[in-house]
């Protein structure tokens, strides 16, 4: 279990110390919403927490498969939604630097759906997952 603390610095933002190794993010809301917008709004690091989580599952499916996902690049990016004001939806693409056969696909598409943040969400937070593969084809998964 990772241990998280966090400080209240200065109007809303945070600074976060993951406790383990003393590295820090902070947090500040957008303007309009309690901040200023200097830096990862909280809903930010929900994207990335999800991003990241998400491409190291294909990294380690691919793995597994005997390919090499490295170079592997992504974007997130998130609509609200209101009653209550929450994420309603969260698109990312997963652009892969890999032609792998059609079974391997299907294997490494599953791996998105297989991440530990991705099910941790609320089942109402529209979920879409774009990978686009070398070979120029693309596949969507929808949760």
């Amino acid at each position: 279990m990772s241990t998280l603390s966090a400080i209240h610095t200065s109007d809303a933002k945070f600074t976060v110390t993951f406790n383990a190794t003393g590295t820090t993010v902070t947090t500040d809301p957008p303007a309009g919403h309690g901040g200023e917008g200097t830096t990862f709004a909280p809903t930010d690091l929900l994207d990335a927490a999800l991003m990241t989580c998400a491409g190291a599952t294909i990294a380690a499916k691919a793995k597994a498969l005997g390919l090499d996902a490295q170079g592997m690049s992504a974007t997130a990016s998130h609509t609200m939604a209101d009653a209550p004001r929450r994420i309603g939806a969260i698109d990312m693409v997963f652009v892969l630097p890999i032609a792998p056969e059609e079974r391997q696909k299907k294997s490494l598409i599953a791996a998105t759906r297989a991440c530990t943040v991705h099910n941790s969400l609320r089942s109402d937070i529209a979920v879409k997952m774009t990978v686009k593969w070398a070979d120029g084809s693309v596949d969507v998964v929808e949760k």
